[in-house]
């Protein structure tokens, strides 16, 4: 299909009906093309991982039961588990995504008009062509666009965004989750499905979501400027009241389109459930309007016709494109460079912190008291060497005598492994077992060398001779 400007003003102004929805999304994207080209990846990614595990995993059963859970088709087994299936089998595709928070309702809305590898393919081209780095772990994507729809809201509505500031109320608290579910679950279906028909048909990586986002603040202008508390824009801004009757486009959310839907392979829809017996918005009109302070504005009633309208008439012309990625490109190498700094300056936190232990230990090893060799006696190994008997006998010979031993500085091994006072006990049993062995010794030197016998008392030294 060939796109054309008149093709996507039909589109805007009117939107898709649900019996069409599922094959326009699909031919818009070219997510079609990847399901006629691919055709077996996805029964071989649930075939190959359905019985493994990864943190990815565990996150979506987490999410599974939070998807749309006030739809029929997800209050039941089958619509759980399809569900299920198209979230795993994208994150261990692409597993520098794998899963994130949001994608369980994105997912959900899709399979509501086509099947489940349908439905897939378009999770592809969503998550790695029309919003890239949305949805993965560092999500520079949709950090980047934060701070262009604040740069956007400045250059649009500066009185407002003084006020926004002055009350204290940082503006990606509101349009982070925005952006990051589409607007599902934040205005009503049949407006996020209008929502949704310009994402796909326009494409631009997301061009359309700066432009609901600004058309929402300009329609409660009035209400946001006359409130003076961050936690009542707050309420308001996250129960948008929007009406869900379209006046233009009656065949939306008909109870036949559940037919269109399983000729697609889709759930059978039921999307009916949305339009009849459920009143959303006066619901949340009366609730917003009970919670704000005396005197303030109500907020206006909005159809998808005017949303859509001023989405159409008072951004088209004037948000540049240029402008757009020029913002985009300036901001995201501005995260980088913050991101870079951080890493930096958290390695050299934790290189601090090491060298702060490390001093701590020290100062500890520190106040410990250890022995020193004046208060503990040098031991004197168990079993001397032949060496160091000889070395003895010489020194006693030249006049060092017992004494000499006793008093000498030369140091002496110690044993391993010993106390000090295993080393006192010792040396005291080895100067006795020395100073045994040497009167022995010399008792029987006194019968080899003419029977010469020396004794030594005290100071005086005798010697004869037989």
């Amino acid at each position: 299909m060939i796109k054309t400007n008149h093709l996507i003003d039909i589109v805007y102004m009117n939107g898709i009906p649900d019996a069409l929805r599922g094959p326009f999304w699909q031919m818009f994207t070219g997510s079609v093309y990847y399901l006629i080209t691919h055709h077996n990846e996805y029964s071989d990614l649930i075939l190959h991982f359905e019985h493994q595990t990864s943190l990815a995993t565990m996150e979506i059963e987490k999410d599974i039961h939070r998807s749309l859970p006030e739809h029929p088709y997800y209050q039941t087994n089958a619509g759980r588990d399809s569900l299920r299936r198209v979230l795993r089998a994208y994150s261990w595709r692409n597993s520098s995504v794998g899963y994130c928070q949001s994608m369980n309702i994105i997912s959900a809305t899709l399979l509501l008009f086509m099947g489940e590898e349908e439905a897939f393919w378009m999770m592809v081209v969503l998550c790695e062509d029309l919003l890239p780095d949305y949805f993965n772990s560092d999500m520079i994507g949709s950090m980047t666009d934060q701070r262009v729809f604040e740069d956007l809201l400045v250059l649009e509505f500066p009185d407002m965004s003084k006020h926004l500031n002055k009350v204290g109320l940082s503006i990606a608290l509101i349009s982070f989750p925005w952006f990051l579910c589409m607007f599902l679950g934040y205005l009503p279906m049949e407006c996020c499905l209008r929502v949704l028909d310009g994402l796909f048909a326009s494409g631009k990586q997301g061009f359309i979501l700066f432009k609901v986002a600004l058309s929402l603040f300009k329609l409660y202008q009035p209400t946001i400027m006359a409130l003076k508390d961050s936690s009542e824009i707050m309420f308001l801004l996250k129960s948008l009241n929007v009406s869900n009757n379209n006046t233009t486009t009656s065949s939306s959310f008909s109870s036949s389109s559940s037919s269109g839907n399983n000729s697609n392979g889709g759930s059978g829809g039921n999307l009916s459930y949305y339009s009849g017996g459920n009143n959303y918005a006066g619901n949340v009109r009366n609730g917003v309007a009970g919670n704000l302070s005396s005197g303030v504005p109500a907020p206006p009633v909005i159809s998808p016709d005017v949303l859509m309208s001023s989405v159409y008439t008072d951004w088209n012309g004037t948000l540049s494109s240029d402008y757009i990625l020029d913002r985009r490109n300036h901001h995201r190498a501005q995260i980088i460079k913050e991101m870079e700094e951080s890493f930096h300056k958290d390695q050299e936190i934790k290189l601090m912190k090491k060298r702060n232990e490390e001093k701590e230990l020290a100062k500890k090893l520190a106040s410990v008291p250890l022995p020193t060799s004046n208060a503990i006696p040098n031991p004197t190994a168990s079993s001397n060497t032949a060496a160091t008997t000889n070395k003895e006998a010489n020194s006693n010979k030249e006049g060092g005598g017992v004494g000499g031993l006793l008093f000498s500085s030369a140091p002496t091994p110690t044993l391993k492994g010993e106390s000090g006072h295993e080393h006192s006990h010792h040396h005291m049993q080895g100067i006795k077992d020395w100073m045994k062995k040497k009167l022995v010794g010399d008792s029987d030197d006194h019968h080899k060398h003419n029977n010469t016998t020396t004794t030594t008392t005290g100071a005086n030294t005798s010697t004869s001779t037989s």
